[in-house]
């Protein structure tokens, strides 16, 4: 999932998209405290890495217009 959010990162910013908001959000307790990113289309935290245990834990990084 990791990688497949960091490879759709780099599409969408040389794509240029700009007709939808898109949020970088991050987990610092993902992969034993190393931290992963993901993308979303809505502003709360929904974190698949931990899902139910913990599924609002993260922050948004960035955001993409």
């Amino acid at each position: 999932f990791r990688q497949v959010s960091d490879n759709l990162l780099l599409l969408i910013q040389a794509a240029g998209l700009r007709h939808v908001t898109i949020y970088r959000q991050y987990c610092p307790m993902a992969f034993n405290d190393r931290g992963a990113y993901w993308l979303s289309e809505h502003p709360e935290i929904k974190n698949p890495y931990f899902g139910g245990k913990m599924l609002e834990c993260g922050e948004i990084s960035d955001t993409l217009y």
